[in-house]
Order: structure tokens, then C-alpha cells, then sequence
């Protein structure tokens, strides 16, 4: 980013070299301030399944390829014109690891390299992997840096070093500093290298995702990164959408590097989009090519009912290549647990949520999909499952419980209105699962001493407090 200063402007670095010695001394001294450290990186891991990354080639691009700063010097008080400060270095796609190194020349004479001096480094840089590039911030001492009148060109060497599998690669970039430096006396003649001007790099489009998924007729997007301009204020014209098949497509500007592609999927089948952008400077295009296929989405694998203090894996089924994908899962005004990957949710509802109805809502470029309701029942009571008479007019009755109650299995006790005791026969419990109610526990009591001419009562309650009567 270029800004114009005055002379209010506080120091940003303050230099440790007297002034003074001869014109390339001042030179070198001066290069000291444009140390650029090496660094290694690497972005931190998004958890859920995600694809592994394309092998494709990694494309790098410098915002500018030179920096400026103009100092205006009027009888021994500095101000700045102009100050380049930024200088934005962009890449394609996510790296495991990067390590960029950096060297500065002048006229073919090695005069810095960033492997030097680790300290009070004027380069401050701002690592930001997730939006695949490194802002390199250039703090230069416009007030006290030693200068001699007129220009000064330094060429400075940025090597990009990364493993693609088993693979590494080495890419190398290039800028230019240039420092003027401005007074009342008529300026000295130009260095060697003040004539010298780099071309512009090739303009290059490069989506993030040549082919994309969406639902029929949903919404879909992408980035195209963009090398070899800024697309905010180097375009000769807006950029050139074409399509075949059904569907719409816009493109509009998201950063100084890329675009923003998004539009409507077709109902069937596939649609192509080619983007055109054309350089104002010496009138180069570029044309990126992107197809989106409609493809219907399966309904989400969730159960139909759920229960207290079970766990359930519900799988959206939303996997959609070059979409970001969302799942929610909500309980009333609550949000349960969510995936930003598409990726299975595991849930286990508690002995409270009896009751409530989850839904289950699944999102495509933050637009809504569908929801799908999974209500929480309550298990049943206990069920009678069998009376049998025994000789001396002992009975015997069998019941069983359903699943859990606070992380135990479900059991029932049992209470007699009437003559006679009851116990239950520990040595008898089953235990077996069955859906819907995952875990079932069997029991059988033994009714004792009963007097066959009176009527009785046997209340069987379990954990939760759900109740089974019998008569006789």
C-alpha cells in the first residue's frame, strides 16, 4: 500500500550506524536496515475428514514487483512523499510447510542475505496461512537512515521453498526497492540499476476448484487467485463471464489478488464458466475455466426417534467438492453440536430432553438446505411379560425394563397391596438389546404366601418412575 506522510510522521527505526564514510559504505549500512528474516510455518490442522489436497502446482505472486520511498530533504529537515510499506506475497493453495528465504543485490554484488543477523530487523512479517499468503511489512527509517542524493536500487531475491509429498520445489521471486532521496542541490547521476524495470510477471488465474458440486438449482461459489495485477485497480475492464449450460454465474473483486465466482446451479447436468480478466498496463488476458455439476443430495442418515442416554451418530450425507458445507444440530433455541465438514455428529441425548424434537438443518455456502426433525421420546413403562402358577400356590411373574437411567441399566422394584410377599430372583436377570430401545433388562419376582380368596395388587416401578400395575 503506497501512503503520502509529512514531516509529522514519528521515526518507525532509529539506525545504529554513524553517518558519515564513503558512498558505498552509506550504501551498504542502508542495506542492513532491509533485513529479511527466514521462517518456517506451518498452518494449523482444521479437525473432521477433510480431502486430501490436489497435486497440483503451487503458483506464487508478489502484489508489487517495487517498492518506493521518496524523502524530500530541505535545509536538514526530512519529510516523506512517498512509502511503499507493504509488500504482499500470495500462493495458490495451503502448504504443509513453507520456508522463504531472502537476498539483496545491487548491480550483481551479494550485499545482504537473510541467513545474517537474526536481530532489530525493519521487516516485519505478518503470517496469514489461512489466506494463503505472508504480508511482508518494510519499516524503513526514512528520518535518520545515512543517504546521499538521488536514487538508490536495490534488488531484492525471495526464495519460496516447499515438499509436495515426496516432492520439493523451489520458486524464486523478485522486487525492487528504490529509495529517492530529494534536496535542493541538483541530484548526482543514476545508479547503474536506476534505468533497469522488470517486466510484469504473465497474468495467471488460477481457481481454487476447477470443478465444483452443488444441489440443482442451489447456490454454489469459488475463488480464482489471480497473478500478475491487482484486480482492484489494474483491470482494463470489468471481467468477461461466458457460460454454457443452464445456470447463472457473477464475479466480482474479493481482494487485491482474487475473485469472487458464485451463482446458480442448473437443474441436471453440468454447467461451465470461463473468466476473463484484462490488464490495463500492456493489455494481457487471462481465462480461468470452472464447471459445476447438480448433484442431488441424498437425505441425511439420521434415526427416525431417539432416546434418553443414548448415542446416536447422525450422518448428513453433505459432501460437496469445492463447497463449504455446514450441519447444525438444534434443540429448541439451543445449539447441540455442529460440522463444518460435513462430517458425522454424535449425540446422546439425557433423561430431560424427553420431549424436545431436534432438527437437524444442513447448509451450502451459508445458504439453508434442508431440516429434518428427530424427536426424543421417552422409553415405555415396564412390560408384563408372562404369570406363572407354581405348587403351594406360589406365582411367578416376569417383566422387563428399558434402557438406562442415569448411565445405569433400567430396573424395576416391586411393591404388594395385599397378603403375602415379593422378591425378585437376582439369579434370573437377562440382559439383551434391541432397537429401538438399545438396552432391556428381564426380571422375574417371586409372590409368596398370598391368600388366593383375597384380591391383590403388585406395583412394579422402575429407576425413572414410569409404573406397571397387576391385579388378581
Amino acid at each position: 500500500m503506497r501512503r503520502v506522510v509529512d514531516s509529522r510522521h514519528r521515526t518507525m527505526m532509529r539506525s545504529t550506524v554513524p553517518v558519515g564514510g564513503e558512498f558505498f559504505v552509506a550504501l551498504a549500512v542502508l542495506l542492513s536496515i532491509l533485513l529479511v528474516l527466514e521462517w518456517t510455518w506451518s498452518p494449523p490442522q482444521r479437525p473432521g475428514l477433510l480431502p486430501p489436497p490436489a497435486e497440483g502446482p503451487v503458483e506464487f505472486f508478489l502484489s508489487q514487483t517495487e517498492l518506493l520511498c521518496v524523502v524530500e530533504d530541505s535545509a536538514g529537515r526530512r519529510r516523506v512523499l512517498a512509502y511503499d510499506s507493504v509488500l504482499v506475497l500470495s500462493y495458490s493453495r495451503r502448504l504443509e510447510q513453507l520456508v522463504l528465504s531472502a537476498a539483496l543485490d545491487s548491480a550483481g554484488q551479494l550485499l545482504w542475505h537473510s541467513s545474517q543477523h537474526k536481530d532489530a530487523t525493519p521487516i516485519w512479517l505478518d503470517i496469514q496461512p489461512e489466506l494463503r499468503r505472508v504480508r511482508v511489512v518494510w519499516r524503513f527509517p526514512w528520518k535518520t537512515a545515512p543517504l546521499l542524493p538521488g536514487q538508490h536500487l536495490y534488488r531484492l531475491r525471495l526464495q519460496a521453498s516447499y515438499t509436495i509429498g515426496q516432492t520439493h520445489h523451489t520458486e524464486q521471486l523478485t522486487a525492487l526497492l528504490r529509495i529517492s532521496f530529494i534536496t535542493a542541490a541538483p541530484p548526482p547521476a543514476p545508479s547503474p540499476l536506476s534505468a533497469e524495470r522488470i517486466p510484469p510477471p504473465p497474468l495467471r488465474l488460477v481457481p481454487i476448484e476447477s470443478v465444483l458440486e452443488a444441489p440443482p438449482h442451489g447456490q454454489w461459489e469459488t475463488e480464482i487467485v489471480v497473478f500478475g495485477m491487482n484486480v482492484l485497480t489494474d483491470m482494463a475492464s470489468p471481467p468477461q463471464v461466458s457460460l454454457i449450460g443452464d445456470g447463472k454465474a457473477t464475479v466480482t473483486p474479493r481482494t487485491a489478488t482474487s475473485l469472487l465466482l458464485r451463482g446458480t446451479a442448473p437443474a441436471i447436468g453440468q454447467m461451465q464458466i470461463a473468466v476473463t480478466l484484462t490488464r490495463r498496463l500492456d493489455g494481457e488476458q487471462a481465462t480461468a475455466r470452472i464447471a459445476v455439476n447438480a448433484r442431488p443430495l441424498p437425505r441425511p442418515e439420521v434415526p427416525a426417534e431417539m432416546y434418553p442416554e443414548r448415542t446416536y451418530l447422525l450422518d448428513p450425507r453433505l459432501q460437496l467438492r469445492g463447497q463449504a458445507v455446514r450441519v447444525e444440530l438444534y434443540g429448541g433455541q439451543r445449539l447441540w453440536t455442529s460440522s463444518t465438514a460435513g462430517t458425522p455428529l454424535s449425540v446422546t441425548p439425557q433423561l430431560a430432553d424427553t420431549g424436545t424434537t431436534l432438527i437437524l438443518r444442513r447448509f451450502v455456502n451459508s445458504q439453508l438446505l434442508d431440516e429434518t426433525p428427530i424427536p426424543i421420546r421417552d422409553f415405555p413403562p415396564p412390560e408384563l411379560l408372562e404369570v406363572r402358577s407354581l405348587e403351594r400356590g406360589l406365582l411367578q411373574l416376569r417383566i422387563r425394563c428399558f434402557g438406562t437411567v442415569r448411565g445405569e441399566p433400567n430396573l424395576c422394584s416391586a411393591s404388594l397391596d395385599g397378603t403375602g410377599t415379593i422378591r425378585e430372583l437376582y439369579g434370573n436377570r437377562r440382559r439383551h438389546t434391541a432397537e429401538p430401545y438399545g438396552l432391556i433388562t428381564e426380571q422375574t419376582f417371586l409372590l409368596e404366601g398370598a391368600d388366593p380368596a383375597r384380591p391383590l395388587e403388585i406395583l412394579f416401578t422402575d429407576r425413572a418412575g414410569r409404573p406397571l400395575r397387576w391385579r388378581r
